[in-house]
């Protein structure tokens, strides 16, 4: 046997364009998954279906009273709340958006049964948020006539004989 010089050399060149392939088909994969090309634009500001809406409850606990809106402006979420009448011991919700700076405003007539006007309240709606995914409802609100205010949790005012 004829011995000659040979040159060896160990090179990881296959072994990283192997890795560097198969990380690019990852690459390929995910963006596909997340970044569908079929996916409509990206949602504007005002897009409920991206941003969403959080809950307030208006609850009449006057026992004898009716609450009659006169006025709903604000960001509610659409189409809006439609003026209503909340019975005693009854609720009403509202949806507002949480696109930035929402607020909204419900004003009530707050009469008796026969139709007197003994006093109003005014609610103020906005919302609040904690990390990026918790958001909920806040509402305060003023009275005049001999009714009260009562706070039961953050989303929820409710309206009582003073």
């Amino acid at each position: 046997m004829n011995k000659s010089d040979q040159y060896v050399s160990i090179s990881n060149y296959k072994s990283s364009l192997g890795i560097i392939l198969v990380l690019f088909i990852l690459l390929v994969i995910v963006s596909n998954v997340f970044f569908s090309p079929f996916q409509e634009d990206p949602p504007v500001d005002d897009d409920i279906s991206a941003l969403g809406s959080v809950s307030i409850d208006v609850k009449n606990g006057t026992g004898s009273y009716l609450m009659t809106s006169t006025s709903l402006t604000g960001d509610f979420e659409p189409p809006g709340p439609s003026p209503h009448t909340i019975q005693p011991g009854g609720r009403y919700n509202f949806q507002l958006l949480t696109n930035s700076h929402a607020s909204a405003i419900a004003i009530y007539n707050i009469t008796s049964t026969n139709g007197v006007r003994v006093g109003g309240a005014v609610i103020t709606m906005s919302w609040a948020g904690r990390g990026i995914f918790f958001k909920y409802g806040v509402a305060n609100a003023t009275v005049t006539g001999p009714f009260k205010v009562v706070k039961e949790d953050a989303p929820i005012v409710r309206i009582d004989n003073a």
